[in-house]
């Protein structure tokens, strides 16, 4: 099972070239730093312990989600100029 997984893995990646996987995976953290975001604001929204407990731990989250926009949105000026 493990080498059917490594192998189809291997395949996929192969299968598309460079630009639609890095294109693929910034949407993706686009797509989830936006999520988060929206998450925090709606716990903020809550009263109550437990809210500012996963909202606390939902914003340790969306550092390194950042980070990777500010990559991302960098990589993709750096491209146009």
């Amino acid at each position: 099972m493990t080498s059917l997984v490594l192998d189809t893995g291997r395949r996929l990646v192969d299968v598309e070239s460079f630009d639609a996987r890095s294109a693929t995976v910034g949407l993706a953290a686009v797509l989830l730093l936006a999520g988060l975001l929206v998450a925090v604001e709606v716990l903020r929204g809550l009263d109550g312990a437990r809210a500012r407990a996963l909202a606390g731990n939902l914003t340790i989250a969306i550092g390194p989600l950042l980070v990777a926009f500010a990559v991302i949105v960098g990589t993709r000026l750096g491209h146009l100029v």
